[in-house]
């Protein structure tokens, strides 16, 4: 059985991969847009080729279907390469830190190009940042979140700790795509270091939450009550979490 074939359609040869499979119970044409090619032909494990290259010929308009409407998408604009001024906001908003920071870009010369947040002046300093790849300029501010945020949020965890009677096994910090924090089967507990950008009292809950995963990893309907029991207001918090995620910088953030 080849690897792939080509399915011709009014819109030209279109390119099929094949793959058998032990778990599928029939034949079955899938489209994934994510993957490279994205049309795929799934064939159960004891079903003839020729049978499953006749369905997927059948499948001809629903395949012109597909192209045709993923023609019309809008087109995403390419990730930018090259960090510039205009990709970088002009404030950042760091609650815990003391409210508003400037964004200031320098072009010193003199000095070497580095990023700095000024917790003193209020300041997110760049120096001769603009040319350079954009991935090194996120991985650097991602470093310096990550420091900030153990310092500042350890304490506030300590503090959990005492309330809650829940103490984890090591506490980490990075900086997550999507999980505000996150708390494994060895009671290590990880933060996201984005939680600078947030509230006190979301990030009170945020601490909560993994704590209490200490004695429910889940979330059932226990877990939950036990989160009320230290943080009543918790669908608010979730919430307002949820809307700051959303209006994070991500080009400089780099997720």
């Amino acid at each position: 059985m080849p690897n792939d074939f080509q399915l011709p359609t009014r819109l030209g040869n279109i390119r099929i991969s094949v793959r058998r499979s032990l778990k599928a119970k029939r034949i079955a044409v899938r489209y994934t847009p994510r993957k490279e090619n994205k049309f795929e032909l799934v064939v159960p494990w004891n079903c003839p080729y020729e049978e499953a290259l006749k369905f997927a010929q059948g499948t001809t308009e629903w395949v012109e279907k597909i192209i045709e409407q993923k023609a019309e998408e809008p087109q995403p604009e390419p990730a930018p390469q090259y960090m510039t001024r205009e990709l970088l906001p002009e404030v950042l908003n760091f609650p815990i830190l003391g409210g508003t920071f400037r964004v200031v870009v320098c072009e010193d010369e003199n000095r070497e190009p580095f990023i700095k947040l000024d917790t003193n002046e209020k300041q997110l300093i760049l120096n001769r940042i603009t040319g350079i790849p954009i991935e090194n300029v996120q991985k650097s501010f991602r470093t310096i979140l990550t420091g900030h945020a153990r310092i500042v949020l350890t304490p506030l965890m300590e503090e959990q700790v005492r309330r809650t009677g829940l103490s984890p096994a090591r506490l980490t910090f990075r900086v997550h795509r999507s999980k505000w924090g996150s708390c494994n089967s060895r009671k290590m507990i990880a933060l996201n270091a984005l939680l600078l950008f947030t509230e006190r009292a979301d990030i009170d809950y945020v601490l909560v939450h993994e704590l209490c995963h200490l004695k429910q990893p889940n979330h059932s309907e226990r877990f939950w009550a036990l989160v009320e029991q230290f943080c009543p207001n918790h669908v608010m918090h979730r919430a307002e979490l949820n809307r700051i995620q959303q209006e994070l910088p991500k080009h400089l953030i780099g997720c």
